[in-house]
């Protein structure tokens, strides 16, 4: 005796599709964008700061407080919060985006508002990372010519990706889960576009076939 087990097909409308990209884009406002993590003989168990849209927060309590006594001895500026002026906005840009979107669920929901907002997205992804780049760039070159530990020509930029030797320090820097809940974002929204632009080539070829149909019709009658 066989038996034939069919799991049932459940077809989630585009709309909720779409509403749950949304929903894991205002989530990533609440998650870690990247981190950095640095290991070293005397921290064996690592240090490691996580980046927010608005905020740098250490795996410890005193971890930021630590990596700014280090940055002190090589001349490396401290991690000021309140001094880094992209916290203040980011988040609001982020929340606008998910707003917009909100509208184009419940109000206007077509595939140009759609390719529109994955526009936005993916443009607030590039300039953040550049962003990113610019400020670890300057985090470690710009350095204080009466530091402590002077090196000629030394510089201290840790990586965007990857891992990186700085004296006895091995600094890695990834994405994080914030920046992985955006790109699944951005994947659904692309996806929902996709099936949009499917659904319309579907209703162009359904009017087509509806026209031929009617001039058929007109001409047989004419022949009568």
């Amino acid at each position: 005796m066989s038996l034939n087990l069919r799991v049932p097909r459940i077809d989630l409308p585009p709309r909720d599709f779409f509403l749950g990209a949304l929903i894991l884009l205002a989530i990533s406002i609440f998650l870690p964008l990247w981190q950095i993590h640095l290991t070293a003989p005397q921290y064996p168990n690592g240090l490691s700061l996580f980046i927010y849209i608005d905020t740098i927060r250490g795996g410890e309590a005193s971890t930021l407080q630590n990596v700014n006594i280090l940055n002190h001895y090589i001349g490396m500026a401290p991690i000021h919060i309140e001094s880094i002026p992209e916290f203040r906005f980011l988040k609001y840009i982020l929340l606008s985006v998910v707003v917009y979107g909100l509208y184009i669920r419940y109000s206007n929901f077509n595939k140009k508002h759609l390719i529109f907002l994955l526009v936005i997205l993916a443009v607030f992804g590039l300039l953040s990372m550049l962003d990113l780049y610019l400020w670890l760039y300057d985090y470690g070159h710009n350095l204080d010519p009466m530091a402590s530990i002077k090196i000629p020509g030394m510089s201290y930029q840790p990586p965007m990706f990857g891992e990186k030797n700085l004296l006895n320090f091995t600094v890695f820097s990834f994405p994080s889960y914030g920046v992985l809940t955006m790109c699944l974002s951005g994947l659904i929204i692309l996806l929902t576009i996709i099936f949009e632009s499917r659904k319309d080539s579907r209703r162009t070829k359904d009017y087509e076939k509806k026209l031929k149909a009617e001039e058929v019709i007109r001409a047989t009658k004419n022949k009568a």
